[in-house]
């Protein structure tokens, strides 16, 4: 493990007026807490220049992603900093920091950071639990989660078979209705038997409504 230099640090990032989000991490019991923080990055840099000379991070670990790359920067309590890789897996838990009315604006450099992973597939499962968490939010119509996922054909077919069964969404619906219009065989049926049966439960009336309008228009 490297540990870097302020200069290091400070030419991991461009911009040092704009804002970015950063994570703080402190142990709870045999778990984590995590809280989530939007800082000026000029004013986040002099903060780590000064716990570099301190020796100490105040309010836990640091953790702060890095533009452009599927990496973070890990400022550990004791004052020292390094660069972490991440898998597209531990990228995604960043879009928390996100939601809100800004999202697909919030998003776009962690979608970015995403699509530099060596394994993007591994964001698939992830995010679609996303999606089931946050199906009332304005993620965008189809938005940037529904475009990454659509850029892995081949890969995200069967979590959103799987997501349908669980926790139906209309950004789920949406992939569903697409998928259809390309797919034959078993795949097919599968996602018509899904759209079936969200029709006859007792879901959410605008849910049950699209899924039957989609059936429809497979006719």
């Amino acid at each position: 493990m490297h540990v870097l230099t302020m200069t290091e640090i400070r030419d991991l990032f461009d911009e040092t007026d704009r804002e970015i989000r950063i994570t703080r991490s402190r142990p709870h019991n045999s778990t984590r807490i995590h809280r989530h923080e939007r800082r000026i990055l000029s004013e986040l840099l002099e903060e780590i220049a000064q716990s570099i000379r301190e020796g100490r991070v105040a309010g836990g670990d640091l953790l702060v992603p890095i533009p452009g790359r599927a990496a973070r920067l890990v400022g550990h309590h004791d004052g020292c900093f390094w660069i972490e890789p991440q898998t597209a897996a531990e990228i995604v838990p960043e879009l928390e920091g996100c939601r809100g009315d800004a999202f697909v604006f919030e998003s776009r450099e962690v979608f970015g950071r995403l699509e530099r992973a060596s394994e993007p597939a591994e964001a698939i499962a992830p995010l679609f639990a996303f999606l089931e968490r946050y199906a009332e939010e304005d993620l965008g119509m189809p938005g940037p989660i529904v475009h990454f996922l659509e850029q892995l054909p081949g890969c995200y077919e069967d979590e959103l078979q799987r997501s349908l069964e669980r926790a139906p969404s209309h950004y789920t619906l949406w992939m569903a209705e697409r998928l259809l219009h390309v797919e034959a065989g078993e795949r097919r049926s599968r996602l018509l038997r899904s759209l079936r049966r969200i029709v006859a439960s007792a879901g959410t009336p605008a849910l049950v409504e699209e899924a039957r309008g989609i059936l429809a228009r497979q006719q």
